[in-house]
């Protein structure tokens, strides 16, 4: 899953913020390192919501039924893991309905994490804050279940104010939109 692959940015991120390193140059020399395959020694997670996502990272690189049983695992660690609604919405949601009821609290998780003073910091570059990806998916796929549960206008109006998060379009919404506006 693509989305497994972003835990090295995670632990990149963790490391940045650790105070571990006096200045940038500490840290590359660090990075360059430890370059290659495999995970950084990043610092173990701190709280319930990294502990959390530490796990979603898990999930997106298993398959099957340990997936959803991770997603569950971290849930029951934190109700704020966006990316676990997420995953349950896309492998275990038995109709539209329940799917969008996941999205929504994967939405609502991720609007709680990030917080108001974030949204009007990183707007215009939000992909490139990780902590934003797992709002963004749930956010996405809100928009996408909307629009098959036949609710339009309230699909695009996610499609847009997703773009306008991120102008850059690293999830390739505005094809989508495209499509729905036509």
């Amino acid at each position: 899953d693509r989305r497994a692959l972003e835990r090295n940015l995670w632990d990149m991120s963790r490391l940045a913020s650790s105070g571990r390193f006096a200045s940038i140059d500490d840290m590359n020399a660090f990075l360059q390192a430890h370059s290659g395959p495999g995970r950084l020694p990043a610092p173990p997670p701190s709280t319930p919501l990294e502990q959390a996502q530490d796990i979603m990272y898990q999930a997106w690189d298993s398959q099957g039924r340990r997936r959803v049983a991770l997603a569950r695992q971290a849930l029951a660690i934190s109700e704020d893991c966006a990316d676990a609604y997420v995953l349950l919405a896309e492998e275990e949601a038995k109709s539209a309905e329940e799917a969008r009821a996941l999205y929504e609290r994967g939405v609502e998780a991720g609007e709680r994490t990030i917080g108001p003073e974030q949204f009007g910091e990183w707007t215009g570059h939000f992909w490139g804050m990780i902590e934003t990806r797992p709002y963004m998916r749930a956010r996405a796929g809100l928009a996408t279940t909307l629009w098959h549960l036949g609710q339009r206008e309230e699909a695009i109006a996610h499609y847009q104010e997703l773009l306008r998060l991120n102008p850059g379009d690293n999830q390739g919404l505005r094809y989508v939109l495209a499509s729905c506006l036509l």
